[in-house]
């Protein structure tokens, strides 16, 4: 199928080959490298900072749904 010039992949081809764990890292990735400069407001930055500086946990476990969210909508106006 497609839909404005991009191909739909089936999500059981995605399942059964694996590239959902390959496509999941990548966003995880992405976020980690991307939330203090992309992410993050302002007001924010402080807890980041400190969460750096004791290295106390990974970003993913630190920032929820609303910021991979943020990370999302920036994504889609990248273009």
């Amino acid at each position: 199928n497609e839909i404005g010039g991009t191909e739909l992949v089936n999500a059981m081809e995605v399942r059964e080959n694996g590239d959902l764990d390959i496509l999941v890292d990548g966003i995880l990735s992405f976020f980690n490298i991307a939330i203090d400069t992309t992410v993050l407001y302002p007001s924010e930055l402080s807890q980041y900072r400190m969460v750096q500086e004791r290295r106390v946990a990974n970003n993913c476990d630190v920032y929820g749904i609303e910021h991979l969210l943020r990370l999302v909508c920036k994504i889609v106006h990248m273009r």
